[in-house]
């Protein structure tokens, strides 16, 4: 796939399939010129072997420096299962905030939940609006009489909260860090886990700075079963000690790969009213991704720590490869960050 900026000789390329990527639809209107003409540096095409598949037109607001507005993105119909919208997204992301943005707006039909689904994955959040349709809060007349919208914005710097977007909490007395699996076992000599020690320095990282914020630290445990390295109460079952946890950090043991399933954790969180979740740990392809997917599921907001989990490789895939894949696959679930990106405020 070859992504790059918009030219103004796309505009005929573009205007020519837009319709029939719609189904029929005429949308080749709400795409004059002007766009192709003024805006080149802010949008992008997605070509394969000289054929369009993909393009996102947006810009930075001329009213607004800190904010920028994505007007229309279009994907090929055969290439809707390879995530070009997100990379679009995510490429325009990087270059508005480059420009000094804070925030992304962008609109939708109340009609369209794919799109409505599409955007809450990708950090987005419903502003209030003044009116509802179908459970969903729209601001009414939006684009004329009878055309309501949906409003969505997502904030790129984060002046409060955590994580890349500033609305996943007003402060992390509603954020808890997840620690999964690090456990004596996983650092073995004989087969120790990817990076190990760059992976305990991370983990460290962000207990710190948890612990700096005052936000509650859960250690989640695996039991592994008699006949495995983690039985429990074995010398490979106890958690790493370079962990440091306290007496006010909260343990969590679990006997299959989702660190929710027949375990206290939900209950534990929803006590302390948790709305928003940091992972990291151990393994990636396992426990890491079963967790951040059935914590999406619950309705919590997910960040994963981006360089702070860990595998083994398999086959003929390298460990690297897992986690990069898994970095960009969870994407749909979570905000996926650096541990040095990820901003937590301390609560006074």
């Amino acid at each position: 796939m070859n992504f790059r900026q918009l030219q103004e000789s796309d505009y005929f390329s573009v205007i020519s399939v837009i319709d029939s990527w719609w189904d029929g639809r005429h949308m080749a209107d709400m795409l004059p010129k002007l766009f192709f003409q003024h805006f080149q540096d802010t949008s992008f095409v997605v070509e394969e072997n000289g054929q369009l598949v993909a393009f996102l037109v947006g810009f930075v607001s001329q009213t607004d420096a800190d904010e920028a507005y994505i007007h229309f993105v279009g994907v090929h119909p055969g290439y809707r299962r390879h995530e070009l919208a997100r990379r679009l997204y995510d490429r325009f992301f990087t270059v508005v905030q480059d420009k000094g943005c804070r925030r992304v707006r962008c609109v939708t039909s109340p009609v369209n939940k794919g799109s409505i689904l599409f955007h809450t994955r990708m950090g987005f959040r419903m502003e209030a609006g003044n009116g509802e349709v179908d459970g969903v809060p729209v601001f009414t007349d939006h684009d004329g009489a009878g055309h309501s919208r949906v409003r969505f914005v997502r904030n790129l710097w984060p002046d409060s909260a955590i994580g890349p977007t500033t609305d996943l909490a007003t402060n992390t007395a509603h954020t808890a860090l997840l620690v999964i699996d690090v456990q004596v076992g996983m650092f073995a000599p004989h087969n120790p886990v990817f990076q190990g020690e760059n992976l305990l320095q991370e983990v460290r990282t962000l207990i710190s700075r948890a612990r700096q914020a005052g936000a509650p630290i859960f250690y989640i445990r695996h039991d592994g079963g008699d006949e495995s390295d983690l039985a429990y109460g074995s010398p490979a079952w106890h958690l790493h000690s370079d962990l440091a946890r306290t007496a006010a950090d909260i343990v969590v043991d679990k006997r299959t790969p989702d660190s929710f399933f027949e375990t206290p954790l939900h209950s534990l969180l929803q006590q302390r009213g948790i709305r928003n979740l940091v992972m990291c740990g151990i393994q990636t392809e396992v426990c890491v991704d079963t967790t951040c997917r059935r914590a999406f599921s619950l309705g919590y907001r997910v960040t994963l720590a981006s360089d702070a989990h860990s595998t083994w490789s398999r086959g003929e895939w390298s460990a690297q490869q897992i986690i990069s894949h898994h970095n960009d696959v969870l994407r749909w679930f979570a905000d996926v960050s650096s541990v040095e990106s990820i901003e937590w405020k301390v609560v006074s």
